[in-house]
């Protein structure tokens, strides 16, 4: 089959004159259209992808603020809205920036957190400050008590349950971000402190961060939750953040 191509000067109704290219495949004509009005269908058409790309973008991260768990108190709370009266204070806010500005070098590492002090010293707020902050770009996060987390577990061992113990563990496993809250507030059953292990150790070894939050001083913590999940927990540059001012609720 015979294939030429030639030029024709043609008039577009935008662009004025302009030299039109036309194939010929046997008896067949092709092309000659405005390059010009092509180039303007090509960005109309990417910039339509861009607005769908962009909603979907916005629906996903909806989502995973929806899906987090954070406490409504809590939903709204930022690093710009804490409050840093003195210099511990201070340092707590830098080290919870900092961690959210290094997300993805926290990640590479399976760098995790530990916010340790007495009730009322805004661990709370700083750890659900760093979620927002890491949701707004896209972050999957959930935050959860210890309690709810186990009796999210023990559900699944209810008659008519459609999740498996598995499963409901595995939920706290693939957040990009997990927050365990009330570390130590009630002395588990040995069956429960494992179920905390094989939550923290399957996210240690897929270096997902965890962000524990806890009453408990260091040693108190590590006879808690026991020496192979504290060193976990602190493996890869893991930091033990003290809030050992008074309660802001005072």
């Amino acid at each position: 089959m015979e294939i030429s191509n030639r030029t024709e000067l043609r008039v577009c109704t935008t662009h004025g004159e302009y030299e039109a290219m036309l194939y010929t495949i046997g008896d067949r004509v092709m092309g000659g259209q405005c390059q010009a009005c092509a180039k303007h269908k090509e960005q109309q058409a990417q910039e339509r992808q861009r607005v769908v790309q962009s909603d979907q973008e916005r629906r996903r991260i909806e989502g995973l603020f929806q899906r987090a768990g954070i406490p409504l108190r809590f939903q709204s709370r930022t690093f710009d809205s804490y409050q840093a009266n003195n210099e511990g204070q201070a340092k707590a806010l830098r080290k919870a920036r900092s961690y959210a500005d290094n997300w993805r070098d926290n990640v590479a590492a399976g760098t995790s957190l530990i916010f340790s002090g007495n009730a009322g010293t805004g661990k709370t707020h700083l750890a659900c400050a760093i979620a927002n902050e890491l949701m707004g770009q896209g972050v999957s996060s959930v935050f959860t008590t210890v309690s709810d987390a186990m009796r999210a577990i023990k559900r699944t061992y209810d008659a008519g349950s459609q999740m498996t113990e598995v499963q409901a563990i595995q939920a706290f496993v693939d957040p990009g971000l997990l927050i365990l809250d009330e570390v130590g507030a009630n002395r588990g059953t040995e069956y429960e402190v494992q179920l905390v292990f094989d939550i923290i150790n399957k996210r240690y070894e897929n270096c997902r961060p965890t962000l524990i939050l806890t009453n408990l001083d260091p040693q108190a913590l590590r006879e808690c939750l026991g020496e192979r999940v504290v060193d976990r927990l602190r493996e890869g540059g893991g930091k033990l953040v003290a809030f050992t001012w008074d309660s802001f609720r005072a």
